[in-house]
């Protein structure tokens, strides 16, 4: 009886995964969480349970193919004892019970690689191939722009000793604080200073716009104190930089015609 249920498990499970193999992998997710929290606990369960859920897929699905069951015929004998014409049976009868029990292994018994996507999501191992990528990721970067290079920093700068830059999630200092009238403060350091655009590109290796978009910036966020902003502004202004005199301009153009 045990061995007609096993049987009927198999060619449901070969169904399954012949219409449906999506649908295999969750299967077997479910059959092998009931197992580690004690609701299957022996061969019957683990029957009773799957059959149980076979129902529940749609009938397209769960339905198992109509595989004929290897018979064992014997053999007939011949005039000749040891005949080929006398074993011709037998060798059909084992052909079918080998092709059986390889379709039965290549469906229920879950190949290295898919063991992962068997077993439940609180049980899975942690494989490293992300991590594994993402360092190979760094090494090439780092190959290419110098040791001190980490993701972030600008690669059109060129590497200067002891670059670094601090994490995201932790900056030096509050970014709502980090302008005042006579400094500005660094993200990364905590320093203060007058201007930070030197600063930041050498000893951290960003460009004002890598550091702005680094630490989420609006794009009009200043390199420098408000006061050292407005005195440049003046200066500029007096020296009449950015300024264009048309009547300056007009006598050019006469005593040059």
């Amino acid at each position: 009886m045990q061995a007609e249920k096993v049987r009927d498990l198999t060619l449901s499970l070969m169904a399954v995964a012949s219409k449906s193999p999506d649908r295999l992998g969750v299967f077997l997710s479910v059959i092998s969480g009931m197992g580690d929290i004690g609701v299957i606990h022996n061969m019957d369960t683990a029957v009773e349970e799957t059959m149980r859920l076979m129902h529940l897929l749609p009938v397209d699905v769960g339905s198992r193919p109509a595989i004929p069951l290897p018979v064992a015929t014997p053999a007939v004998a011949t005039s000749i004892p040891g005949s080929r014409a006398a074993n011709k049976p037998e060798k059909a009868a084992s052909k079918m019970d080998q092709h059986l029990f390889d379709d039965a292994a290549r469906f229920t018994t879950p190949k290295a690689e898919d063991a992962e996507a068997i077993l439940p999501q609180q049980d899975q191992p942690r494989i490293p191939k992300a991590e594994s990528k993402v360092s190979a990721r760094l090494a090439e970067e780092k190959k290419r722009y110098g040791e001190t290079f980490a993701p972030g920093m600008s690669t059109t700068l060129p590497e200067k000793p002891g670059q670094w830059i601090a994490p995201k999630e932790h900056p030096k200092a509050d970014i709502g604080l980090s302008v005042s009238e006579d400094s500005i403060t660094c993200l990364h350091c905590g320093g203060e200073f007058t201007m930070i655009k030197r600063h930041i590109e050498r000893q951290h290796r960003q460009t004002p716009e890598d550091y702005r978009a680094y630490w989420g910036l609006p794009p009009e966020y200043p390199m420098a104190a408000t006061n050292y902003t407005l005195l440049k502004r003046e200066e500029a202004k007096g020296t009449g930089l950015g300024t264009y005199n048309r009547k300056k301009s007009s006598r050019k153009k006469e005593s040059v015609n």
